[in-house]
């Protein structure tokens, strides 16, 4: 009687151990490689921090309204410049205000040092599984941007944000930041800044918003760069775009 089957049952075995001995090498491999590249990057990230130094904000950064009062100073005759942009402290922010953006732009603001992984690996995920564009940045990375860089795409631009939002969080405190994105954030219809955003949308100072009025403002924070007849995204340099 013959006797099918495999003479020797133990070869296979040999073999399966031999290709998972090499997976689990490969896989150590690729564990240390991606380890070695973490501290090579973190150590080149350190480096360019510390000998970046703070640029100069953009003049679309910085310029204010010119306000012409009576003599009386309390009516207003008219207002001049190319950018309708006021400043104010973040003291007269409310904080109700404050929460909204907060809630809008970057939940974490307060917990992280001007980077922050859980953002940026919650808006991967959601850009590739569920195709709604997302922004990882945080809101002193998006201050970085609209003060001191352009609005390209690029690796080399993103690079250099991450470079100033980290620079800016060891030099300043989270509040200067912070009243430093309101007054410069872009909120549609010519609008710089969360005073002048204030007055164009409601006629009211910022210190007089409401709970649903701060909430409708930084809801506009998310898109406001279009223009009237195509609704492209417009940049900071070109200040005169227009929202309805």
């Amino acid at each position: 009687m013959v006797k099918r089957g495999n003479p020797n049952p133990r070869v296979p075995q040999k073999k399966s151990r031999k290709k998972s001995k090499v997976k689990w090498k490969l896989f150590g491999g690729l564990v240390t490689l991606g380890l070695i590249a973490a501290v090579v990057g973190g150590a080149l990230l350190a480096f360019a921090v510390s000998v970046t130094q703070i640029p100069t904000p953009k003049e679309v950064a910085r310029a204010q309204t010119t306000i012409v009062m009576w003599a009386d100073g309390e009516k207003e005759i008219g207002r001049f410049g190319e950018y309708n942009r006021t400043d104010v402290d973040l003291e007269q922010v409310p904080l109700h205000v404050q929460d909204a953006v907060l809630a809008a732009e970057d939940r974490g603001f307060y917990n992280h040092r001007g980077f922050s992984i859980q953002g940026f690996t919650r808006a991967l995920i959601s850009n590739i599984f569920s195709g709604t564009r997302v922004g990882g940045s945080t809101i002193t990375q998006q201050y970085a941007k609209l003060a001191f860089l352009t609005q390209d795409k690029s690796i080399i631009r993103k690079a250099r944000e991450l470079v100033l939002a980290i620079k800016l969080e060891s030099v300043e405190s989270k509040e200067e930041i912070l009243e430093a994105y309101l007054n410069t954030a872009y909120f549609g219809r010519g609008a710089y800044g969360i005073q002048a955003a204030s007055r164009t949308y409601f006629a009211l100072d910022v210190s007089q918003l409401s709970v649903s009025q701060g909430a409708a403002l930084a809801a506009l924070l998310q898109a406001p760069f279009c223009d009237r007849k195509n609704r492209k995204q417009r940049s900071l340099d070109q200040p005169l775009a227009i929202c309805n």
